[in-house]
């Protein structure tokens, strides 16, 4: 027997079925860039608390690709315009989280990668790190904004710190949920 289709949410997850799960966050029928630390069905060290540390040794055969992403869920805010008050309406407001690493290589260089102030980075020359881009809204599905890093290159690489900072379009952290997701294959 085939399940009746009650709605379009349900026809969106019937349709995507064991192929994403979606946000929920208000109406949204996106994919969740978020990971629920409760999720067993993914293989991943999640760290949630102050202090929370993870080391990583390379394989034999040294890393692959590293790839550090940010995602974030972006909130509605009601519409203040004439008719968006009329109507109740809700609009996207648009919060810009920036992803930064600092680093510094074996040989002294050191440096930042981030958007602000157009350093993105190179991957197959120094610093091996390359950032994907600016997403302004955190409208994107999945990973908003992303850094490669040349994983041939780890043994080059003498220390590396990630993070976030708001840029615009939220007041606190928890208005955002933010997540790094570090995978190394």
């Amino acid at each position: 027997m085939v399940d009746k289709i009650t709605n379009s949410q349900s026809s969106l997850e019937n349709a995507t079925r064991s192929r994403i799960h979606f946000s929920g966050h208000g109406s949204s029928k996106g994919a969740a860039g978020y990971i629920d630390p409760s999720d067993r069905d993914i293989n991943i060290d999640f760290l949630g608390r102050r202090d929370d540390t993870l080391s990583i040794s390379p394989p034999a055969d040294g890393f692959k690709d590293i790839r550090i992403a940010a995602a974030w869920d972006n909130q509605l805010v009601p519409d203040t315009g004439f008719f968006g008050k009329l109507l109740k309406k809700a609009k996207p407001a648009n919060i810009d989280l920036d992803l930064g690493i600092l680093y510094e290589l074996h040989d002294g260089t050191k440096g930042a990668i981030q958007a602000f102030g157009d350093t993105m980075g190179n991957y197959n020359l120094p610093p091996y790190l390359s950032l994907s881009g600016d997403e302004r809204s955190g409208n994107s599905q999945g990973d908003d904004e992303f850094i490669h890093l040349n994983g041939a290159e780890w043994p080059k690489f003498k220390r590396l710190l990630i993070y976030v900072y708001i840029y615009k379009g939220a007041m606190d952290w928890a208005q955002v949920k933010p997540q790094i997701h570090l995978r190394i294959p």
